[in-house]
């Protein structure tokens, strides 16, 4: 009677794993057919991208070289995208009503210069998108009270691939700086009456309604009050302007929605009747002031007239909707500054700012009332400090002496891995490379594409490889010419700190996809960096790896020939390949040193960022070990593609004849790695849960500051089949502790050998519950001979103590060479070795011994005793 249980047990068991296996054989027959469909798909893409090629004609000669995916700038996915349902979460709706709300409650107290605010991040972060949603604000927060009148006013470039695409009409109604500020008021007084005229009540349908007919109305009003008023009130005003007539513009029809007045149709005099009146008390000054109106008088660009900003603030009080929120949206506002120079502090009392300095002053007339309408401007092509300068920079006295003060920017667009959350992460090994998951990660543009069709991957990736190098458009971006582009690429996937107060911070933010952390108030310090996205990570490494003139075509050249190709090991063809690229590495290397000397890159804990410089070349090197003959670079997801441990360590290391190290070879044949780039832990040691998630980003985790045993941690999976689902019982890690202490040998470190073997451990590190193998990694740069690679044996105490662990391949690396490192060559020694010692030495700048020596009297005690300084004569 006790067996029957045990046989029923047997035959459930039985009955389960056939079960399993035929899901097994349904899911492998799944991914077939996927994979059918996918080169279906690509077979497609690759006749439709043929067929638009046969179109080129002769002038297309000696252009830029556009590749054949450039094609999608005439394509309709990025409007399809920006439609998509608005998905948004840690309330950033709410936040942003906050922020409207408190800045209407500011402007009303005269605290203020002018009634708006900057709402500033990297490009792509959905910063136009939010903000058309102020429409319907009031559905995310429960309070309709909180929609708003939004006038979307586009200044992007027609040469961009953004969407909304800008009207012509608006533009060319921005784009003269002559008499600016009478134009950007009369266009707001334009603005205001159409609203007027609106005899709807939702805010959405007005949004909606704000096509090219609704802007041309809305210009055609303009230049018509322009035209009429500018003049005669302006002159009265103090500004002496000489007027710009160009002819009253056409009136038109009124459309669906609107009431028809004659305002509108060009044959009224709403706006003179009260202002031209108003003019005749200009000449006594300080009549009526409005409360705190005397203060916003100055030597640069007040009115003369303090009557001036009542006779407009009431003209706008009388247009002002009384049951209406009105925002004011100007996107791209970037582009109302002329030829900014991202090589030095912007100057607002350079005529090039004047279009700006002119909307920004028109602003300032609205009324000090508590619904008065408010104003966001969006930059992501100009530095961010354009829209919310350093106050000392602002072109005004009133700021500059702080009687006024601008409002502070919007800058916590939280809006990372949307889609990620709401479609789920990868679910497999397959999908972790698979750009239908990789695109869920980051940005919600990546996300929003998504929903639109096949072939997203070679779409978009011209467009993210033109991003990181400051472009705007799908057209392949040329090779980097400045450190500031190298720190992009470099950045984007090593981690590289920037000087919160250089210059290369703001200009990072504004033209290469890094995003903004933190603003000070002054303006001056902006905390910076990339956080982790797979996306970016791809096109960096594309950058880098790939051919800078085009994408290399299947069956290409690759350096050599096609038949060198297939003659080539997977092996030997991934060395060529590296060959090649390490001169594209030593050229980055040679600018992140240039600005290490220079103060743009933080210096921190130096010998951590040669670490992962290396392990960044080892994983490169791996990846084009893998690429199939047919395939480049630029082919999907290339570079987010697990590699086995073994590899990644065979190309970083020089692991050939290494003693003890094929004793692992079983152990590593089947265990993952992911080692794309690196993101900071700022506050956390990870668990197994959190270890899944940083495999499934592909991305490396520094460990947190005063982190005990180890600087590095690079997740691993391990498995035999790329279709089974990721579970934490399969993770294990890659432990990596830098040293860079400078000596001649291993005895620089007191702690060796047990800081390379029992010290370092997932249990030593904090991580538990490690069952599988892992890996540590002990790199010692700053050892100046016997440079050597070692296998450890775990001290025989240690392995008494820890008996039961996992198994752990220790291995010891010593000095900083080719010898050691595989992917390093003898010209890239040198800098790496900079790189890890490097320091703003002030001798670094003089080349004459005579001035370096002044340098050091200069500096007592910071440098060894030197004699007298020389004469001029003897420098």
């Amino acid at each position: 009677m006790a067996q029957a249980p045990h046989d029923d047990s047997g035959a459930r068991i039985r009955q389960l794993e056939e079960e399993l296996k035929r899901k097994d054989e349904e899911n492998q027959r799944k991914d077939e057919e996927l994979q059918k469909r996918d080169q279906e798909n690509q077979r497609l893409l690759n006749e439709i991208q043929h067929l638009r090629s046969q179109g080129k004609t002769h002038s297309n000669l000696g252009q830029e070289h556009v590749p054949e995916d450039s094609s999608a700038l005439d394509d309709d996915r990025p409007e399809r995208a920006f439609k998509t349902t608005f998905i948004h979460k840690h309330h950033l709706v709410d936040h942003l009503v906050e922020y409207i709300a408190a800045g209407r409650l500011e402007w009303s107290l005269s605290h203020l210069y002018a009634p708006f605010g900057a709402v500033v991040q990297s490009s792509m972060s959905g910063k136009s998108r939010l903000l058309m949603e102020m429409a319907s604000a009031g559905d995310h927060v429960d309070d309709t009270s909180k929609n708003e009148y939004v006038f979307y006013i586009g200044l992007m470039r027609p040469d961009t691939t953004g969407f909304p695409k800008s009207y012509p009409c608006v533009r060319d109604f921005f784009s003269t700086a002559s008499d600016a500020l009478a134009r950007h008021t009369s266009f707001l007084f334009a603005c205001l009456e159409r609203l007027g005229a609106y005899t709807g009540n939702s805010s959405k349908e007005w949004l909606a309604s704000q096509d090219l007919s609704f802007w041309d109305r809305v210009v055609a009003r303009a230049n018509e009050l322009f035209d009429d008023e500018y003049e005669r009130f302006f002159q009265a005003a103090g500004k002496n302007p000489t007027a710009n007539k160009r002819g009253s513009a056409q009136g038109d029809t009124a459309c669906a929605g609107y009431q028809g007045t004659d305002s509108e149709s060009g044959g009224g005099d709403s706006l003179s009747g009260s202002m031209l009146d108003a003019t005749e008390g200009l000449s006594q000054p300080g009549q009526g002031e409005a409360p705190g109106a005397a203060a916003r008088q100055s030597s640069d660009d007040a009115d003369p007239s303090k009557g001036t900003i009542n006779v407009l603030a009431a003209r706008f009080q009388e247009l002002l909707p009384s049951n209406r929120n009105v925002l004011f949206v100007f996107d791209e506002a970037g582009n109302l500054f002329d030829d900014v120079d991202t090589k030095e502090w912007f100057d607002y009392t350079s005529p090039r700012a004047a279009r700006f300095v002119a909307l920004r002053r028109a602003l300032s007339y609205f009324p000090h009332v508590k619904r008065a309408p408010f104003a966001l401007m969006t930059d992501t092509t100009s530095r961010i400090c354009n829209l919310c300068p350093v106050p000392h920079l602002g072109g005004s006295a009133r700021i500059a002496s702080g009687g006024w003060k601008l409002y502070e920017p919007f800058y916590l667009v939280v809006n990372v891995d949307v889609f990620a959350v709401m479609d789920g992460p990868p679910r497999t090994m397959r999908d972790v490379s698979d750009w239908r998951f990789y695109f869920r990660y980051g940005r919600p543009q990546w996300g929003a594409y998504l929903t639109t069709k096949e072939g997203l991957d070679q779409f978009i990736m011209p467009l993210v490889r033109s991003k990181i190098l400051g472009g705007d458009s799908m057209r392949e971006a040329a090779w980097p010419k400045t450190s500031t582009e190298a720190m992009a690429i470099l950045g984007i996937r090593a981690c590289i700190d920037v000087n919160p107060q250089c210059l290369d911070a703001h200009n990072l933010v504004a033209r290469h996809m890094r995003s903004v952390f933190h603003i000070s108030d002054d303006r001056k310090s902006v905390v910076t960096g990339y956080f982790s996205e797979p996306a970016l990570v791809q096109g960096a490494a594309q950058l880098l790896n790939g051919n800078e003139s085009k994408p290399s075509k299947p069956g290409g050249a690759e350096g050599a020939g096609a038949a060198a190709d297939a003659r080539d090991s997977a092996e030997t063809r991934a060395q060529r390949l590296w060959d090649d690229r390490a001169v594209k590495f030593r050229s980055l290397l040679s600018k992140v040193q240039d600005g290490l000397t220079k103060g743009q890159v933080e210096n921190g804990f130096r010998g951590e960022l040669v670490a992962r410089l290396l392990l960044l070349m080892g994983w490169d090197m791996a990846c084009l070990s893998m690429l199939k003959h047919e395939e480049s670079p630029y082919d999907s997801g290339v570079f987010l593609r697990p590699v086995l441990v073994k590899d990644f360590l065979d190309c970083v290391f020089n692991t050939i004849g290494l003693h003890g190290y094929e004793d692992w070879q079983q152990p590593l044949d089947s265990m993952w790695v992911r080692c794309t780039h690196f993101i900071k832990g700022m506050d956390y040691v990870p668990d197994k849960t959190q270890l899944l998630e940083l495999f499934r980003r592909g991305a490396a985790l520094i460990g947190k500051d005063c982190q005990p045993g180890v600087d590095i941690i690079i997740p691993t999976y391990s498995c035999k089949m790329f279709t089974e689902e990721l579970t934490i019982e399969n993770i294990s890690v890659i432990l990596v502790q830098c040293k860079n202490i400078k000596g001649p040998g291993r005895s620089v470190d007191g702690s060796f050998p047990l800081s390379a073997t029992s010290l370092l451990t997932p249990e030593a590190c904090g991580i538990k519950d490690i069952s599988l193998p892992f890996v540590s990694l002990y790199m010692s740069m700053g050892t100046t001979k016997d440079h050597a690679l070692e296998v450890l044996e775990p001290p025989r105490a240690a392995t008494v103590q820890r008996r039961g662990a996992p198994p752990q391949l220790s291995i010891a690396a010593f000095g900083l060479s080719p010898a050691v490192y595989r992917v390093m060559d003898a010209e890239m020694e040198p800098l790496l070795k900079s790189i890890g010692t490097n320091q703003c030495d002030p001798l670094r700048y003089f080349q004459n011994d005579g001035e370096r020596q002044l340098v050091r009297l200069l500096s007592p005690g910071q440098y060894q005793s030197v004699a007298d300084a020389p004469s001029p004569a003897s420098g």
